[in-house]
């Protein structure tokens, strides 16, 4: 009975889920066959893939709520830039020097917001990914942040293209 005891005092919280799988597999597969004739697995893979799915949703929706609140934070001077440029571009009487002064205005005026995104998308990724804690050494967190950074660049590219013919039509844009 020593060894019992050696293995339990051995035994780290870290561990739970490891040796949870490692046991109740090969229980399963054997219930299974003697059982349930096969179809006791069909189930625990559609179950298995849910739970893989519903965590791809929750790093989905986290990485979508960082990018969201970045562009929220950003939006108000993209707002005025945009209405400014529309409101020129619209205008009968425009004037080369005025083209070339909205386009130096929407170059610097990008370059804020683009700041201003980057700054606060930053502080939104060290906040979500300070949850992980110790973890992101381990595969399980590299994995969860190798995902959280391939949602939020889908989501910029979703953004970009929704704000590209926008841009493009204006008249600084010839």
């Amino acid at each position: 009975m020593g060894w019992i005891r050696n293995i339990a005092l051995k035994f780290r919280k870290e561990n739970i889920f490891a040796a949870i799988f490692t046991i109740s597999v090969p229980v399963l597969v054997l219930l299974d066959k003697s059982y349930f004739r096969g179809h006791l697995l069909q189930d625990v893979w559609l179950l298995l893939a849910a739970v893989i799915a519903m965590l791809l949703i929750i790093v989905m929706l986290i990485a979508g709520f960082a990018v969201f609140r970045s562009i929220v934070k950003a939006s108000a001077g993209f707002t005025i830039l945009i209405f400014l440029a529309q409101t020129y571009c619209s205008l009968e009487s425009q004037t080369p020097e005025g083209v070339q002064a909205l386009t130096l205005l929407w170059s610097t005026g990008s370059l804020y917001i683009l700041f201003e995104f980057a700054k606060e998308f930053q502080e939104a990724c060290k906040e979500n990914l300070s949850k992980l804690g110790d973890d992101k050494k381990r595969w399980e967190g590299k994995l969860m942040i190798a995902l959280f950074i391939l949602f939020a660049v889908v989501y910029m590219v979703v953004l970009y293209k929704v704000l590209n013919p926008i841009i493009q039509s204006l008249c600084i844009y010839p």
